[in-house]
């Protein structure tokens, strides 16, 4: 019989932190759910751990692929095999908030085809330079609706730089209907495509959603391990060439969309990929105003090594400008982002005494002590019920 939720985690060359986040998962009393693991690593020592300690739980489902796969095909094979009416994907160093059932449920009840939680726990493993710490949200307890197709165009405008910040569904940390990743399926051929699945999917599911809610609480727990792809990108590994980029590794023949430069970043990735989603699903957006200045500045404040590399690719599609106009555009949208970004960060600097904010701990030892004391802690500060029950069909843009 299948589950009402699976909880997919996609996994290569991981074990010691997918083995801690299954066993924390696997605590949970609540039975409507499966575990699906996908492991492409290179051993499997996953599969000798559930062995050697005689793990039977019937809520797991563990699947090895030992031939090398691309991030989109590991990610494929998992939602292949994912049985639950509901899916979520999270990453093998991340975790769950019990409240995350408690959503499904009332998603089920309520024929709500997604659900993108606006806020996430955060949680950095111990590591040579953190013991542990993690962020607890605050939230605005608020619920509504809105129509992602909507966004569309406001997100090519923006450069597609913060495409969370539209509120879109979200396979990876959001509740999604199962049927809905089929009718994309239906369509291109696969669950997913592009090169990195988290914006693919937000975008390809843009056009097969119906009802989609959005809450301003969180659901799961962003983990950043030492191995993360979050840490990586924190110290700038996420740049160069195109060459460099481990999106294309057993990925076959790829063809870049020819409006996004030429250069590894964070940025030109998500672009890629979220104008093949818009392309495949047949999305109709003017990509004549695509913010090619505002992706570059964002690229070039995570990243100045390759400014060089990343102006000229630039210019090959900005030819009508010198590359003295485009520096100088660039360099406005570089000062606002910076600026918001320092903005935020001193938000976050102000005691908890005189202003409602995030809560920061240290010395957190693992997930399952991230899980248990945001529990306890999302329990304390939020009525879940209350802010579901809240919900009468309001609708907000964003």
């Amino acid at each position: 019989m299948s589950k009402l939720l699976s909880i997919i985690i996609p996994t290569k060359n991981r074990a010691e932190y997918c083995i801690s986040v299954l066993n924390t998962l696997l605590k949970n009393k609540y039975n409507n759910f499966e575990i699906i693991i996908q492991d492409n690593s290179d051993v499997d020592d996953i599969r000798n751990y559930l062995e050697k300690e005689k793990i039977t739980d019937s809520r797991l489902v563990y699947n090895y692929i030992k031939t090398p796969l691309s991030f989109i095909s590991n990610f494929n094979k998992a939602i292949e095999i994912a049985s639950g009416k509901y899916v979520i994907v999270i990453g093998d160093d991340d975790g769950i908030t019990k409240n995350l059932f408690e959503v499904v449920e009332w998603a089920n009840k309520n024929d709500v085809d997604s659900v993108c939680p606006v806020e996430l726990v955060h949680y950095v493993w111990p590591n040579s330079t953190s013991n542990g710490k993690m962020v607890i949200p605050y939230s605005t307890k608020k619920i509504w609706r809105n129509r992602p197709l909507d966004n569309m165009q406001n997100l090519v405008e923006d450069g597609i730089i913060q495409y969370m910040h539209f509120n879109l569904p979200k396979l990876y940390h959001g509740v999604v209907l199962k049927e809905r990743l089929e009718d994309i399926k239906r369509k291109t051929g696969n669950y997913l495509g592009g090169l990195t699945p988290d914006i693919y999917a937000s975008i390809a599911l843009s056009a097969t959603v119906k009802n989609h809610i959005v809450i301003s609480f969180p659901l799961t727990i962003a983990g950043a391990s030492p191995k993360s792809a979050t840490i990586d990108n924190t110290k700038g590994k996420h740049s160069g060439s195109l060459e460099n980029a481990p999106h294309f590794r057993n990925r076959g023949e790829y063809v870049w969309d020819e409006n996004v430069p030429k250069y590894y970043s964070v940025q030109t990735i998500w672009a890629e990929t979220a104008l093949q989603a818009m392309n495949d699903m047949e999305i109709e957006v003017n990509l004549g105003k695509l913010n090619l200045e505002k992706m570059l500045a964002g690229a070039l404040i995570d990243s100045n090594e390759y400014e060089e590399l990343f102006i000229n690719e630039t210019l090959k599609l900005r030819n009508s400008l010198s590359r003295n106009e485009l520096v100088k555009n660039v360099s406005k949208y570089k000062k606002v982002l910076k600026t918001k970004g320092f903005i935020k960060q001193a938000f976050y600097r102000i005691p908890r005494k005189f202003i409602l904010r995030n809560i920061r701990l240290t010395n957190i030892a693992d997930i399952k002590q991230c899980t248990e004391i945001s529990n306890e802690e999302l329990s304390g500060r939020y009525d879940l019920q209350k802010i579901l029950k809240s919900y009468k069909g309001q609708f907000q843009k964003i």
